[in-house]
């Protein structure tokens, strides 16, 4: 009676939606009759739930037919976040164990998500949740009491276990290098965990070393800083001297390793960005002991990360904090020379690092060799180990520049131009190729080192600032009007994103034009096999998603790869014309690994999103319409005459979200305006 009442009406909405309750209850009453009709009625209500967007009625109808997993999705991509723990339960009993545990994580379920990833052996995904957590403990200490809790300790040790070589049953090089990241970036469990992790160990192997110094200068620097003790003593007794020398160690045995070629028979190997972080982590420290009567030279992302790692933020604090100390200037300058011999040699085995990544993950070797390519400037821009200007003749001399973005290249190679090779020319010149690659140049240091850098293009802190404040508040308060906090909180970074995809406020996509393009793409089947058609599309998602914000669907490292693949492509089809219209998709997805696969999952979210801001859009709508007819009677129109109608956002045209809300505001000044005339 109801469907045919609105059907009437001309609601199509309301009649949808009286339709498929109706086919809920005939479900519900014939199921244990007829299993056949009843699941059939439910697939027909649920269809008809997902169109009007009640997507939880939907994902309802989805349980009861036991497809838990559609259920899920649909509680994780539609629904609000009150939702995300029926959504990773839904997940759990449909045996999608990666699927709930994200699931759980992003409804703060944390002690389930942690239980999930160490009882369904996601070790590598479970340590990801843990690091972002200590993450979010820099801003929020809420947390900090599950980050010591059983389900925590119990995940770690898990997955030890589960990363052992079968020959001689001690850690894969690759579960090492997650350990080391994963124990700088947050305070370890003392002694217990380091025991633990020593039965993996050869004893006297330069990682156990490590991981054995990394515990002691922890120890030390929590008395100090968690005490409120300033620490006077020196470097020998801190750690920070042992901790220097260890981690070099045992970079330099992986490095040995690795240019023998023994890598490639190891199952599980340490990746090359690992690797590159562990590179940067190490130089971060080198360069941390002249920053109190100094400065260090390093990049905003470098920066922020180190920041964001409990310990590596505890031993820039404790260079704030100690006396100068001879000896751990010297290790400091064997330290930087060791990266900058390293670098310059695996840049000149450019095919082996396309290899080496290929075998260990899904990314693409051009971030690693930037990386390198950095780190390896950072070095003499820090202290007086090698040239800038040898370096970058050396780089030329092995085509490095040829895979690295072009304009970051031009800038550099501009530097053997110049007549006398300084160090200041190069720095500023340095600081300029990092801007285009959407990096920035940061000087930490002492008020008068400070003053030798003025007019550079960088992000100036004061060592004096960050002993006062602490590290973690000096950058929160520094990068807040950048809006760089956002980095602290795990959102899209602005070194992802290129200085002409940053400064295009003056020419925004609009919604409908966006919506238009997209819906194109989607009808030109041909066009989808053109890799020029299908980064075109990209481009256009990036800027769109730039100017509103990613949806939380999209993960930012997915957004980041779409970038570095549409200026691979761009790079790569400068030669002419001639070759572009002879590049396919297939040719795109050849150096985009999965690329078909994430380019679905893209369009898919996309989908959602558009549906999400039409339903958004209909609710703008009727509340508009509800605000008109309340203000009828101080209009000239006569009650149904249609004027209501004709004022609807639809009517106007107002086919965004914004164009809604402004009109929703017009109406609501009008509203009180008429009150007022209304009153005696």
């Amino acid at each position: 009676m109801a469907t045919m009442c609105f059907e009437k009406a001309n609601d199509a909405y309301r009649e949808k939606w009286a339709r498929a309750g109706g086919l809920v209850a005939t479900a519900d009453s014939v199921m244990p009759k007829n299993l056949e009709l009843g699941q059939a009625s439910l697939q027909k209500a649920a269809e008809i739930y997902e169109s009007i967007g009640m997507h939880e009625k939907a994902a309802s109808c989805y349980i009861k037919l036991h497809d838990y997993k559609r259920a899920g999705m649909m509680y994780m991509q539609n629904c609000s976040t009150s939702r995300l723990e029926d959504a990773g339960d839904c997940f759990a009993m449909t045996e999608c164990w990666s699927e709930a545990a994200e699931a759980y994580f992003k409804a703060k379920c944390y002690t389930k998500c942690l239980c999930m990833c160490s009882k369904r052996k996601l070790f590598s995904l479970g340590l990801q949740f843990l690091e972002q957590l200590w993450e979010e403990a820099s801003v929020d200490e809420s947390n900090i009491g599950l980050l010591y809790s059983p389900a925590a300790y119990g995940l770690i040790v898990d997955s030890l276990d589960a990363h052992l070589r079968p020959s001689n049953k001690k850690l894969t090089h690759g579960h090492l290098g997650r350990m080391a990241i994963f124990l700088l970036h947050v305070v370890p469990w003392g002694a217990m965990l380091t025991s633990r992790l020593m039965q993996y160990l050869d004893s006297e192997s330069e990682w156990a070393n490590f991981f054995q110094s990394l515990d002691i200068f922890v120890h030390h620097s929590r008395y100090d800083f968690f005490g409120h003790i300033e620490s006077q003593h020196p470097s020998g007794l801190d750690g920070r001297y042992s901790l220097l020398l260890n981690l070099k160690l045992a970079l330099e045995s992986t490095f040995k390793f690795t240019l023998n070629a023994n890598w490639r028979a190891e199952p599980d190997y340490i990746s090359p960005m690992c690797c590159v972080d562990l590179i940067e982590c190490l130089g971060y420290f080198a360069s941390s002991c002249f920053v109190l009567h100094g400065c260090m030279f390093s990049t905003e992302s470098i920066f922020l990360k180190m920041v964001m790692r409990k310990n590596c933020s505890l031993y820039f604090q404790s260079c704030l904090m100690s006396t100068p100390d001879r000896e751990l200037e010297k290790m400091s300058i064997s330290v930087e020379r060791f990266i900058f011999e390293s670098a310059r040699s695996l840049l000149t085995k450019k095919h082996m690092i396309q290899e080496w990544v290929q075998k260990t993950s899904s990314t693409s070797h051009i971030p690693v060799l930037l990386r390198l390519v950095v780190a390896l400037y950072l070095v003499p821009l820090n202290l007086k180990v090698g040239d800038c200007y040898e370096a970058t003749r050396f780089l030329e001399m092995h085509k490095v520049f040829e895979d690295l973005p072009l304009e970051f290249s031009q800038k550099i190679l501009g530097a053997l131009q110049i007549r006398s090779w300084k160090l200041g020319k190069f720095r500023r010149l340095f600081a300029d190729a990092l801007e285009v690659i959407g990096e920035r140049m940061l000087v930490a240091g002492s008020p008068r080192a400070q003053a030798t850098c003025r007019g550079l293009n960088a992000i100036v802190i004061s060592s004096w600032d960050c002993m006062v404040n602490h590290v973690a508040r000096t950058v929160n308060s520094l990068f807040r009007d950048e809006s760089i906090e956002n980095n602290f909180l795990g959102k899209i970074q602005r070194k992802g994103l290129l200085p002409h995809e940053r400064n295009r406020g003056g020419n925004k996509i609009r919604d409908a034009e966006f919506w238009e393009k997209f819906e194109a793409f989607q009808a030109n089947k041909q066009g989808q096999k053109d890799a020029r058609a299908i980064v075109v599309f990209l481009r256009s998602v990036l800027s769109w998603l730039i100017q509103r914000g990613p949806p939380t669907k999209i993960d930012v490292d997915l957004l980041l790869e779409v970038r570095q693949v549409c200026n691979d492509f761009d790079k790569q089809s400068d030669d002419s014309a001639e070759k572009r219209a002879c590049v396919t998709a297939k040719d795109l997805y050849s150096t985009w690994k999965d690329g078909g696969k994430k380019l679905k999952k893209i369009i898919s979210v996309l989908r959602s999103e558009k549906a999400s801001m039409e339903e958004d859009r209909r609710n703008a709508a009727a509340a508009d319409v509800a605000v008109q007819s309340h203000t009828d009677g101080c209009s000239g129109s006569e009650p149904g005459t249609g004027a209501a109608e004709e004022d609807a956002p639809e009517a106007r045209g107002l086919s965004t979200p914004e164009d809604v809300e402004a009109h929703k505001q017009k109406s609501k000044k009008k509203s009180k305006k008429c009150r007022r005339h209304a009153l005696p």
